[in-house]
């Protein structure tokens, strides 16, 4: 590789997760000096984009808004013949997994319908992983220390411009680091204001949060008599296995 392939080749992107670590250390005796410690960390690490986005214009719009046709907003006969497809390829995973007698062709249906980037999103992620900031995300100002690292360490930064970096988290992080960036919106210069981040939720707490609301409300002991509760269910199939 050339030093001209090098300068024209744009380095990867990527983006930042961080999520809280806590533990509890119990001390055997415990006295004035020596007491039982709840420590609240962030570990965060970087994870680079499959697909890169430096094709994509964002300096300028694709169409003058004075000249854009409001029926191009609503779908068209193209997208509605795509979204049939799309419908019938949906619909045939759920007949072959939930109905007994059609479950013999879920070999044949199709389980991932193809696009233009399906082999990069097929890899793995590749993360870095960024080390410890000994920060309690409950904090605001532990939180307020935790952006400004970010900004200064992560965020691209250019003479003139400041890129954009997606920064995510749970919804709690996400919440409170949105409020944080407001309250720093008088700051003299985009940096100041925190303005190089873009916060969003990882689908995978949704996911988590999901579970644990599912379990609070069914695995319940004082829902014995509660036909239907994950309780009752997993009590029947413990005795009659």
């Amino acid at each position: 590789m050339t030093m001209q392939d090098t300068q024209s080749t744009p380095p990867p992107t990527y983006s930042i997760i961080f999520d809280n670590l806590d533990f509890f250390i119990r001390t055997h005796h415990q006295s004035i000096i020596q007491k039982n410690q709840s420590i609240h960390w962030i570990h965060h690490i970087a994870v680079q984009d499959r697909i890169p986005t430096y094709h994509l214009n964002n300096n300028k719009p694709i169409q003058d808004f004075l000249e854009y046709e409001l029926e191009k907003s609503l779908p068209g006969l193209e997208t509605q013949t795509y979204m049939r497809r799309e419908f019938i390829v949906i619909g045939s995973r759920m007949l072959t997994k939930y109905l007994s007698v059609l479950k013999p062709f879920s070999d044949i249906v199709v389980h991932h319908m193809p696009h233009d980037y399906t082999d990069e999103m097929a890899q793995r992620s590749i993360d870095y992983p960024l080390g410890l900031l000994f920060k309690d995300e409950n904090k605001t100002t532990d939180l307020v220390d935790v952006l400004q690292h970010l900004q200064n360490e992560y965020v691209p930064n250019g003479p003139d411009v400041i890129s954009n970096l997606l920064v995510g988290g749970d919804r709690l992080t996400e919440g409170n680091c949105r409020n944080i960036q407001w309250a720093f919106a008088d700051g003299d210069t985009k940096k100041d204001r925190l303005k190089g981040m873009v916060f969003k939720f990882e689908d995978w707490h949704a996911i988590r949060v999901l579970f644990e609301i599912h379990y609070r409300i069914f695995y319940n002991a004082a829902s014995a008599k509660d036909h239907g509760t994950l309780y009752v269910n997993m009590s029947k199939l413990r005795y009659s296995s």
